[in-house]
């Protein structure tokens, strides 16, 4: 999935939407080399998240938060630290399973740079009900091209690793030239 669809489709895209139940920086990491190009094609990713995310993503993504507020001049730097850590990642890829700050930092920097914008969907019956056990449990991601084209897909894979890399999962791809 990584490597035949979700680079190629990153490289290529402007805008990139998914809806996914779980979340892991380390999926942001296993897309790093599509999401280099992404970023130095202008791209922007939004991704809906349906289940709780790790106290230290959480907390990378309130210091992201705070980070918005700061000037444009601010937001270059981010870039620049964008480019150091996809160089680090492409020249130390052993490292990077078990190297927690750098996929924190990738998280922190794509938010501020504005690049990844982070929302979470639940039920509101969840908030009255905690007896409530519903989910949002799609995973679809959407793709808009550079040249206009689409690309979507649904299937079985949440945004992490184990998705990515270690599980056998099912997509159903659909392409806008292909209608």
């Amino acid at each position: 999935v990584v490597k035949d669809i979700y680079v190629p489709a990153l490289q290529n895209a402007k805008l990139h939407k998914r809806l996914t139940f779980s979340f892991t920086s380390q999926g942001l990491v296993e897309l790093a080399e599509g999401l280099e190009v992404f970023i130095k094609n202008d791209g922007k990713m939004q991704l809906i998240i349906g289940s709780p995310i790790s106290e230290q993503e959480e907390k990378s993504i309130k210091i992201a938060e705070k980070q918005l507020k700061k000037d444009e001049t601010f937001q270059k730097l981010c870039m620049i630290r964008l480019d150091n850590l996809f160089k680090s990642i492409t020249e130390n890829s052993d490292i990077v399973e078990s190297h927690v700050p750098l996929r924190l930092d990738l998280l922190t920097q794509l938010i501020a740079a504005e690049r990844l914008k982070i929302k979470f969907a639940f039920k509101k019956n969840t908030l009255v009900d905690p007896n409530d056990k519903s989910i949002q449990h799609s995973k679809i991601a959407i793709f808009y091209g550079l040249n206009n084209e689409k690309v979507v897909w649904g299937g079985s894979a949440n945004f992490s690793r184990n998705a990515f890399i270690d599980s056998a999962e099912e997509i159903s791809v659909y392409k806008s030239w292909d209608i």
